[in-house]
């Protein structure tokens, strides 16, 4: 939407911008997961696929489905997968920058404040539960963002 207000009409600006996009949503969504588990108790918004891949979905009986939230090897693996899709949209992305117009490197920008989402959560060796991921990222207070 960004790209269209601008009046820009190419698709190599259009496609990074998507790229990005997926990246900081998936990041946001791990980082977002100890809070969700507090709210709601155990459902999360880990993509289904990859929480059917690695053993945190089971069945409950009426045909609802949960996600398992204890922090093990399988939640560790499926928060893993989910950081290295991130990773790879963010590399598509940055792929695609050279090609990008420079009337359009603005919509390259998010992929900044990704990129440190993405190294505080390495820097936390994927632990979402760690509570310094809510203190900041970086270290950096998130009102300086």
């Amino acid at each position: 939407m960004t790209l269209q207000a601008g009046g820009i009409h190419s698709t190599a600006p259009d496609h990074a911008a998507s790229y990005i996009g997926k990246a900081s949503g998936l990041l946001l969504l791990l980082k977002s997961l100890s809070c969700h588990l507090n709210r709601t108790g155990s459902i999360t918004y880990i993509p289904l696929e990859v929480a059917c891949k690695h053993g945190l979905l089971p069945t409950i009986g009426d045909g609802l489905q949960e996600i398992k939230m204890e922090s093990g090897e399988d939640l560790f693996d499926a928060v893993f997968e989910m950081a290295s899709m991130a990773n790879a949209h963010l590399e598509k992305a940055r792929v695609l920058a050279p090609t990008v117009p420079v009337e359009a490197v603005h919509v390259l920008l998010p992929a900044v404040s990704t990129q440190v989402l993405l190294d505080s959560l390495r820097r936390r060796l994927l632990n979402v539960f760690d509570s310094r991921l809510a203190q900041g990222i970086l270290e950096v207070s998130p009102l300086w963002f």
